[in-house]
């Protein structure tokens, strides 16, 4: 006799007994192993891509690199000139570049260091009105655990037990050691970019050819060319922006007799491949620095001035210039640089943007990843229409 209180069970399909909920929980365990591996292998890969930091930076920055510079390398090959003769060339003009731009901003950034001891000296004088009031309750600090530990200080509590201080490495060890690592990555980085600059349009034919069906053959390559010349265009165009910026501040500074404007100018420029966390950090060290080297009333105004520039190049130009097919979500782009920041350093926040804009380019592509594209966009989802209602019999007779 069944209880009539009893909640009804949902009845299986017609035609299916109970071997339908088994097959139902099977497919559910299988997605969720599915899941679980997919997982364990991001985890596992960013574990590896940390360690190896120092062999991968070189390597994506030689990439990156390459989607700029490969313009150039294709229009010096119309012009008859062979692959390798046009890698040689760009690489030794980047390398000159680089060289000459480290070399003249070498003496000013070194006159700045040496600035930095006395301005410290200056704060510290300058603060030292704030010290009684802090020295007072440190004394009272102590006098109150005097008390609470049952110590007087009058009595000698035994020797007090000896500690092992491990000594730090010295600064010019640690400078020795970060140059180095600088110099070997650098070395890395231009042979690569030689290298892929070198084999031109080879490395993508091949990856094409290793495809075997011919339909994916067509998408691969159509995906490669485009990826390629969105890539170079964005990273082109944002060098340019930065570079004009960069020059823009750097004429603001010296407008307001700002001390070694040039510094601060190719400073803002690389902090703009940075978005938001650059121009901080960038306003920022020009306020400490304006005000250590300029007098309080005229000290304000070359921040303002860089704050300025910086809000009407990310607000405006840079909105209006790059493809909104290439804009991207301002949270996923703060998550992303602080997250590669904290991964890789420096060099890692000035790739981060340029590594999502590669993510999202090939999620544009490859099935499956679309929802990926669509969340990293920085466009809003446009509104679903509403469907007409299916027509019903009634409706039809009226008709």
């Amino acid at each position: 006799m069944t209880d009539p209180d009893a909640p009804e069970l949902a009845e299986p399909p017609a035609g299916r007994g109970p071997e339908f909920s088994s097959e139902a929980a099977l497919r559910r365990s299988r997605m969720m192993a599915n899941y679980s591996m997919v997982g364990l292998f991001v985890l596992a890969l960013l574990v590896v891509l940390y360690h190896i930091g120092d062999f991968m930076v070189p390597v994506i920055g030689a990439i990156l690199l390459n989607l700029i510079l490969s313009p150039v390398s294709r229009a010096m090959h119309r012009l008859h000139i062979p692959y390798s003769v046009s890698a040689v060339v760009i690489v030794v003009v980047l390398f000159s570049v680089m060289a000459a731009t480290f070399y003249g901003l070498s003496s000013p950034v070194s006159r700045w260091i040496s600035v930095i001891p006395e301005a410290v000296a200056r704060l510290e004088n300058q603060l030292e009105e704030m010290r009684g009031p802090l020295i007072n309750v440190r004394q009272a600090t102590r006098e109150v655990e005097k008390i609470t530990s049952g110590n007087d200080g009058d009595q000698d509590t035994g020797a007090e037990p000896q500690r092992v201080v491990v000594s730090d490495p010295s600064l010019t060890t640690r400078i020795f050691g970060s140059v180095t690592n600088m110099v070997l990555e650098m070395g890395l980085m231009f042979v690569l970019l030689y290298f892929l600059l070198a084999v031109g349009d080879l490395f993508q034919i091949k990856l094409v050819s290793s495809i075997p069906r011919l339909r994916d053959k067509l998408k691969a390559q159509h995906m490669a060319t485009a990826m390629v010349h969105d890539m170079s265009i964005y990273l082109a165009t944002v060098t340019l922006i930065n570079a004009v910026l960069g020059t823009a501040v750097g004429l603001a500074l010296f407008a307001f007799h700002f001390p070694n404007p040039l510094v601060w100018g190719v400073m803002a420029g690389l902090l703009n491949y940075v978005p938001y966390l650059g121009a901080v950090v960038g306003i920022g060290i020009v306020a400490v620095a304006s005000f250590m080297s300029m007098e309080p009333s005229a000290a304000i105004w070359p921040p303002l001035a860089y704050a300025a520039i910086n809000t009407l190049e990310g607000q405006f130009i840079t909105p209006s210039i790059v493809s909104r097919n290439l804009t991207l979500n301002p949270v996923v782009v703060f998550l992303s640089v602080s997250f590669f920041a904290w991964f890789w350093g420096i060099p890692g926040a000035l790739m981060a943007v340029p590594i999502l804009v590669i993510v999202k380019i090939l999620s544009e592509y490859i099935t499956g990843m679309e929802p990926l594209g669509e969340f990293l966009s920085g466009r809003k989802p446009k509104p679903a229409l509403p469907q007409d209602p299916a027509p019903t019999a009634e409706h039809d007779s009226i008709q």
